[in-house]
């Protein structure tokens, strides 16, 4: 038989964690891991429950003034009864409330976004700048123009256009026999498309060798530097006490990340991380697993 009394919890609407949805009768439908532990806790207990999640959306900070925010504010002004929210146990949390047994080991990882790589769809392409193409092009239609002057009836546009470009990819010239007696302008086209497809050959062959994608970070210090350098973000989830756990290790490098997210603000907020969590691939998401 349940008691009369029942109990308040405190939680974030995480995607596959704990999600809540409202229904037509008022009282939200819960999913995810940590609603299924919640509600065989509260089962075995038999107490009925009520969830509410913090205005702040966090999980939990402690201000300078002593207070907390989040999830563990709601804890600690007995605003709730339970916080289930995927709360990491850190120092200044486990002094401030009691945590129970832990259900999950997880550590520090960042993330961020894979190439997709769609322009190397068409990177044999960046062989040549734009106006060598286009030199090219001109080249090309110029040619099939004056050839078909040339030969009159005996060849079609198409044809000339398309023995043309197959001699630049190494085929051999079929044109009537009377393009002998313009020798200069056939020998300069051969002389045209040797050189054209042998550079672009020798461009290719060293594309080809180099690496799918650039330089990535890998760890901790590579991206420490490259925060450093400018040309990565680094952000955490808002509420959470990351870039503050990071200035209290003892290497330079995690001081240093720790100390320029907190300096330049880079948080998210819970329904940022749920939604789009990767804001570009040169932004990666530093949280707990």
């Amino acid at each position: 038989m349940r008691t009369e009394k029942k109990w308040i919890i405190s939680t974030l609407n995480r995607s596959r964690l704990f999600e809540i949805f409202p229904s037509s009768d008022g009282k939200p439908k819960l999913y995810g891991m940590e609603d299924e532990l919640i509600k065989t806790i509260m089962a075995k207990i038999d107490v009925d429950f009520e969830i509410i999640t913090p205005e702040e959306g966090q999980y939990g900070i402690e201000l300078s003034s002593g207070n907390w925010t989040g999830v563990i504010g709601m804890l600690c002004r007995g605003e709730a009864d339970i916080g289930i929210a995927n709360l990491g146990i850190f120092e200044d949390r486990f002094r401030t409330v009691d945590f129970s047994s832990r259900y999950m080991s997880e550590g520090l990882y960042f993330s961020y976004i894979k190439s997709a790589n769609r322009e190397q769809l068409f990177s044999f392409l960046r062989m040549f700048d734009f106006s060598t193409w286009m030199l090219f092009l001109a080249s090309f239609l110029l040619s099939s123009l004056v050839i078909l002057i040339i030969l009159k009836d005996q060849e079609t546009i198409s044809s000339i256009m398309l023995y043309l470009f197959g001699s630049f990819l190494g085929q051999t010239l079929m044109f009537h026999r009377k393009i002998n007696e313009w020798k200069v302008i056939f020998l300069s086209w051969l002389l045209f498309t040797f050189i054209m497809s042998s550079v672009y050959s020798g461009a290719l062959s060293s594309f080809l060798v180099l690496p799918a994608e650039g330089k990535i970070v890998e760890n901790y210090r590579e991206l420490s530097e490259a925060v450093s350098k400018g040309s990565h973000r680094a952000y955490t989830l808002n509420g959470t006490n990351h870039a503050a756990f990071m200035r209290h290790y003892p290497e330079p490098y995690l001081q240093s990340l720790g100390k320029m997210i907190e300096e330049n603000d880079w948080h998210i907020t819970a329904d940022e991380m749920t939604q789009d969590p990767l804001k570009t691939k040169y932004s990666p998401m530093v949280s707990q697993k």
